[in-house]
């Protein structure tokens, strides 16, 4: 009777799944998920502290996160060997990334600056 109940009283090991860790590249998605998640709560915190004033043209700030995620995982796929379409295809991804990345903090760091009254070149002071 007690040889039963210890049998029951451990899992048995070959039944179950044994635990797989996620991909870097799902990996990668969280962690820019989690950027977009504190970057909501900011903006959301900044809205409710401003009395709904909020952040004016900064939609180009979320354009960063996603670009470096992409290049990130396109590096990776190039460096590990898993990358079909070719290396050309990779350099011209990470390129596009980096476009984006500029584009993103020029088009919504001045105008995050100039909603905290900093003045920059490209949006002076009014």
């Amino acid at each position: 009777m007690d040889e039963n109940k210890e049998k029951q009283a451990q899992p048995e090991e070959e039944g179950k799944p044994s635990y797989t860790p996620a991909s870097f590249e799902k990996r990668v998605a969280a962690w820019v998920g989690v950027v977009y998640m504190v970057m909501l709560v900011l903006a959301i915190v900044i809205l409710v502290a401003t009395s709904g004033k909020g952040l004016a043209n900064t939609f180009p700030l979320l354009l960063p996160p996603a670009a470096v995620g992409a290049a990130i995982i396109g590096i990776y796929r190039e460096i590990k060997g898993k990358n079909k379409e070719g290396r050309y295809f990779t350099w011209a991804l990470v390129f596009l990334c980096a476009v984006a990345c500029v584009v993103g903090v020029i088009g919504g760091g001045p105008p995050l600056l100039a909603n905290f009254g900093i003045a920059t070149p490209l949006i002076p002071n009014p």
